[in-house]
C-alpha cells in the first residue's frame, strides 16, 4: 500500500474518532429572540479616538461576553451555527461597534443551571432606530418574526424576548409616554404573531450620553414602562441585578434566577458615569400595589398573594406622584387626592385605582378614563356602618349626648340646659337614597319618624316598598324636622346646602351629615346656626379633613362632630379591605369588576355569553380599517350592525363597541384601547360610532348571529370590500366558538380569523386556486384554509387565503401578477 494511501487511512480513522457537531444537533432546546433599537449600547472599554476626537469602543472583550459551546446562534440564513464571538456583527446586521449585554445574558443562565440545555440566540436588534421603525409590519418587525418563526422550525421552546431599548426616543421627558405606548403596541402584535400571549418580554436598557432624559431622570426611566423595574448605578466591570421580590425575574416556566446575579457591565471607562441599566421582567413578575392609607389586615393579606404591596401613608402630592411610576394599582380612602397629575406621572403603568369605600370625589374619573386606568370603589362593605353611625348622630344630636358627656366631666351637673327633643313622630328627609340612604330610612321607620327622600336618580318603587315617599328638594327643605345627607359629592351637589337652601327650612330644623364635607356650605351653616334656622347639626365630614383647630365648625356649641368614624367599625374595616382588595386584583387580572365607577358593569353571564364575541369584533375592525386606503381623510364614520333575535333591552352591546373600537384604533395608532376609554378615545379622534340591531326570528338563547363592520365616506385598497351602499363592509360570525369572516363587501367568504389573511378578487375559471397555492408552496408559506365566494359562475370570485406566515413582497407579487387576478390585498390579524 502506497504512503499516500496510509495517510488518507489515517485520516479516515481520525475523522472517525474526532467529535464533530452535525448541522442537526445544533438545535436549541431553549431560544431567546434578541431585539431592539439599540446597537447593545456596549462598547467594552471606550477610548477617545486620536483623529476624530470620538468616543469609541477599545477592542477588548470581558471574560463574561465569550461564548460556550452551549451557545448557538442563528444566523442570516436562518442556520444556527456555534456561537464564536461575543460582537453583533450579525445582531446589527454587520455592525461592529461593540459588545452586547446578551452574550453575558446567556452564560448567567447556563451557569445557574448547566442542565437549561443549549441556548439559542436570534439576533434582530438594529442600532440607531427608532421605536416607531419597529411598529408592526415595518421591515424590521418583519425580519424579526420572520427569523423568530425560522428559529422554532427545529422544534425548540421560545423562552422570552430580550429587547434592547435605545434612546433614539427618549430623549425629552415628553417623549417617555409615547415610547410607552408605542412598545406596548409592539409587544402585543410580537405575541400575536408569535402565537406566543404569555412570552416573556425581558427589557435591557443601558443609558449613555447620548440619553440626557435618561441620564439625568434616570428614576423616571418607569414612565416608559408599565411592568417591574429595576435600577442599579453601572460598577466598573459588572452590573449586579436585583429583583424584588426575589425570583420575580422569570425566564421561563421552570426557571427562575435568584434574587441577586452579575452580568457584565459594557462600561469600563469612569468618566462615563450617568448610566443607567434596567431590567423589566414581564412573566411572572407580581404586579405592586400602592396602599397609600390604612387598609384591614384581612385586605392587605388577599393583596399580598398576588402582588407586592408597597404600605406608605401620609404622602405628600409630590411623593405620591413620584411613586405613582412604580405602582400597577393604587389603594386609598378619602384622605388621599388622586389628581390628573398622579395619572399623568403613572405613565399609563397605574391600572385601577380602589376607593377603600363609597365616595370617589377624591379621584380624578375623568383623567382615570382618560389614562385608561380603572376606578373601583367598596360601595356595599361600610353601608351598615355610616348607617348605623347616621342614626347614632341623629339621637346623639337630638338628646344633646356629646355636649352632657363633656359637662358632666367637667364637674358640672347641668339637667336643664340639656333637654333634648323626641325622634317619634317628626319627619326627617334623606337627602339621597342610594345604599346608605335607604338603610338610614329603614332604621328611622324603626324609631317611629316619618321618612320622606330625595333623590333624582332613585325609582319611586324602591322606595315605595320600604314606606318612603320621593318629594323634591323644595318640598323636603319645607317639610323636614330633621335632615340626613347622604350624597355623593359631585358639581352640582358641592355647597348645596347653602345659604339659600337654609332659608327655605323650617326653622329649627337639625341636620346629620355623613356623606361628603363639600356638600355644605360651612360659613353658611355657621350663619344658620346663628340665627336659629339651624337648631343643630351633626357632622362625620368637613370640606377640610382634618379641620384646623380654629374651625369654627368644631367650635360651635350647637355642633356635634366625629372626625370621620363612618365606616369605622371592626366589621366595616375588614369588609371594606376584603371588597376593594377583590376588586384591585380582579382589576389587574383584566377582569370587569362590578364595582367600577368609570366602566360599564358589564354582568358576569354577559360577560361569558359575549366572550366569543370578543375576538370576533376586535378582529373585524382591524380586518376593516385596513381596508381603508392611505391618503384620505380617514376613518370617521363606523356603523355596528347586531343580527340577534334577542331585544334590545336584552343585548349588552358595550364590551363589543368597545373591541371594535380596539381594532379600528390600535393597528393605526400607538394608543392603547380598553373598555374604559374606549368612547373617550372614539370621540377624541373624532369617530362617531353608531348601532343598529337587526332582529331575527327564532331562540334568543345565542346572543349574536353575525356582526358587520361598516366603514363610510373611505376609499379602500380592495375595491370588492366596497358593497353597494358605498361602504367598506366586513362581517363575521362564531362557529365551535372561534370567529369566523363571512362576508367581504358583497362576497360571501367564510374563513376561520387566525393568522394572515390574502384576498384576492379574480376572474372565476379554473386553475386559479392552484396557482396561487403553488406560488405559496413555492415560497415555503403554509395555507391554513382557503375559501372563494363568487357573484355567478364564470363571473368574479373573491378568494380568501389564511396564511400562518406571512408571504413575502416578492411571493405577492407573483400572485399579484397570475392574468386572472384583479386584485389583492394581505391582511394581518
Amino acid at each position: 500500500m502506497s504512503k499516500g494511501m496510509l495517510l488518507f487511512f489515517f485520516f479516515i480513522a481520525l475523522l472517525a474518532h474526532a467529535r464533530f457537531v452535525r448541522p442537526e444537533e445544533l438545535q436549541p432546546k431553549n431560544i431567546f429572540i434578541l431585539a431592539g433599537q439599540s446597537n447593545m449600547a456596549g462598547r467594552g472599554g471606550i477610548i477617545t479616538d486620536p483623529e476624530t476626537k470620538a468616543l469609541k469602543w477599545d477592542g477588548k472583550i470581558p471574560p463574561q461576553s465569550n461564548p460556550n459551546t452551549n451557545i448557538l446562534q442563528l444566523d442570516l440564513n436562518k442556520t444556527w451555527v456555534q456561537a464564536h464571538e461575543p460582537l453583533h456583527v450579525q445582531i446589527d446586521y454587520g455592525k461592529t461597534c461593540g459588545i452586547g449585554p446578551g452574550m453575558p445574558f446567556a452564560n448567567a443562565i447556563l451557569a445557574k443551571d448547566p442542565s437549561y440545555g443549549a441556548i439559542g440566540l436570534v439576533p434582530c436588534a438594529k442600532g440607531g432606530t427608532s421605536i416607531r421603525q419597529w411598529a408592526w409590519g415595518t421591515e424590521y418587525y418583519n425580519r424579526l418574526v420572520d427569523r423568530a418563526k425560522a428559529s422554532l422550525q427545529c422544534g425548540g421552546k421560545l423562552q422570552a424576548l430580550l429587547w434592547y431599548q435605545g434612546e433614539t426616543d427618549t430623549k425629552e421627558k415628553s417623549d417617555a409616554m409615547l415610547y410607552k405606548t408605542r412598545l406596548e403596541k409592539f409587544i402585543q402584535d410580537v405575541r400575536h404573531d408569535l402565537n406566543s400571549p404569555d412570552l416573556p418580554i425581558i427589557l435591557v436598557a443601558i443609558a449613555s450620553a447620548e440619553g440626557p432624559f435618561i441620564d439625568t431622570e434616570q428614576t423616571k426611566m418607569a414612565v416608559t414602562t408599565s411592568w417591574n423595574l429595576i435600577f442599579t448605578k453601572p460598577l466598573n466591570k459588572t452590573i449586579t441585578i436585583t429583583t424584588t421580590p426575589p425570583c420575580s425575574l422569570s425566564l421561563s416556566w421552570r426557571l427562575s434566577l435568584p434574587s441577586t446575579f452579575t452580568l457584565s457591565s459594557p462600561r469600563t471607562n469612569s468618566r462615563i458615569n450617568a448610566n443607567s441599566f434596567v431590567v423589566m421582567a414581564m412573566m411572572n413578575a407580581r404586579p405592586t400595589i400602592l396602599v397609600a392609607e390604612k387598609l384591614g389586615d384581612a385586605g392587605l393579606q388577599l393583596l399580598k398573594k398576588v402582588a407586592n404591596v408597597d404600605c406608605s401613608y401620609n404622602l405628600s402630592p409630590e411623593e405620591l406622584c413620584t411613586k405613582i411610576s412604580l405602582c400597577d394599582a393604587l389603594i386609598v380612602r378619602s384622605g388621599t387626592k388622586v389628581t390628573r397629575e398622579v395619572f399623568e406621572s403613572s405613565g399609563g403603568r397605574l391600572k385601577v385605582v380602589g376607593r377603600a369605600g363609597v365616595g370617589i370625589d377624591n379621584v380624578d374619573i375623568s383623567a382615570a378614563t382618560e389614562h385608561g386606568c380603572l376606578v373601583v370603589n367598596a360601595p356595599t362593605a361600610n353601608t351598615i356602618a355610616a348607617a348605623e353611625h347616621g342614626i347614632a348622630l341623629l339621637a346623639a344630636m337630638s338628646r344633646n349626648i356629646a355636649q352632657a358627656n363633656a359637662s358632666l366631666k367637667a364637674g358640672k351637673w347641668q339637667r336643664n340646659k340639656y333637654v333634648g327633643v323626641s325622634l317619634v313622630g317628626k319627619t326627617l328627609a334623606v337627602m339621597g337614597f342610594g345604599k346608605v340612604g335607604s338603610e338610614v330610612a329603614r332604621r328611622a321607620k324603626g324609631l317611629g319618624m316619618h321618612v320622606i327622600a330625595h333623590d333624582p336618580y332613585s325609582p319611586a318603587d324602591r322606595a315605595h316598598a320600604i314606606g318612603v315617599e320621593l318629594v323634591t328638594f323644595d318640598e323636603a327643605l319645607l317639610s323636614a324636622d330633621f335632615i340626613s345627607l347622604h350624597m355623593p359629592l359631585t358639581p352640582a351637589t358641592s355647597k348645596m346646602f347653602n345659604d339659600d337652601a337654609f332659608s327655605k327650612m323650617k326653622k329649627g330644623v337639625r341636620i346629620v351629615n355623613v356623606a361628603r364635607g363639600g356638600v355644605i356650605d360651612e360659613e353658611a351653616l355657621i350663619r344658620a346656626l346663628d340665627s336659629g334656622i339651624v337648631a343643630q347639626a351633626a357632622l362625620d365630614v368637613f370640606t377640610e379633613e382634618p379641620p384646623p383647630n380654629d374651625s369654627k365648625v368644631v367650635q360651635h356649641e350647637s355642633l356635634t362632630v366625629t372626625p370621620h368614624l363612618g365606616a369605622s367599625t371592626t366589621e366595616a374595616q375588614e369588609g371594606v379591605a376584603i371588597e376593594v382588595a377583590e376588586a384591585v386584583v380582579g382589576a389587574l387580572k383584566g377582569e370587569l369588576a362590578a364595582t367600577a365607577v368609570n366602566a360599564p358593569m358589564v354582568l358576569a353571564e354577559v360577560l361569558s355569553a359575549l366572550a366569543p364575541f370578543v375576538a370576533l369584533t376586535e378582529k373585524l375592525g382591524r380586518l376593516a380599517v385596513q381596508l381603508v386606503a392611505t391618503g384620505g381623510s380617514g376613518v370617521k364614520s363606523v356603523k355596528l350592525t347586531y343580527a340577534s333575535a334577542r331585544s334590545p333591552d336584552d343585548l349588552d352591546t358595550r364590551l363589543l363597541r368597545a373591541t371594535v373600537t380596539k381594532g379600528l384604533i390600535e393597528p393605526i395608532s400607538s394608543v392603547f384601547v380598553n373598555l374604559v376609554n374606549a368612547d373617550f378615545i372614539a370621540k377624541q379622534r373624532g369617530l362617531k360610532i353608531t348601532e343598529e340591531l337587526f332582529q331575527l326570528d327564532g331562540s334568543p338563547e345565542n346572543p349574536l348571529e353575525f356582526i358587520q363592520v361598516h366603514i363610510a365616506n373611505v376609499e379602500s385598497k380592495f375595491a370588492s370590500a366596497i358593497a353597494d351602499s358605498g361602504d367598506i363592509i366586513v362581517e363575521g360570525r362564531v362557529k365551535d366558538g372561534k370567529p369566523h369572516l363571512t362576508k367581504v363587501g358583497s362576497f360571501a367568504v367564510d374563513v376561520s380569523l387566525e393568522g394572515s389573511l390574502i384576498l384576492c378578487r379574480q376572474v372565476d375559471q379554473p386553475g386559479i386556486i392552484g396557482k396561487v397555492g403553488s406560488i405559496l408552496a413555492e415560497a415555503n408559506v403554509n395555507v391554513s384554509f382557503m375559501s372563494v365566494g363568487r357573484t355567478a359562475p364564470g363571473k368574479q370570485a373573491v378568494m380568501t387565503i389564511g396564511v400562518d406566515e406571512d408571504p413575502s413582497g416578492e411571493t405577492l407579487k407573483k400572485i399579484g401578477g397570475i392574468p386572472a387576478i384583479e386584485e389583492f390585498v394581505l391582511l394581518k390579524l
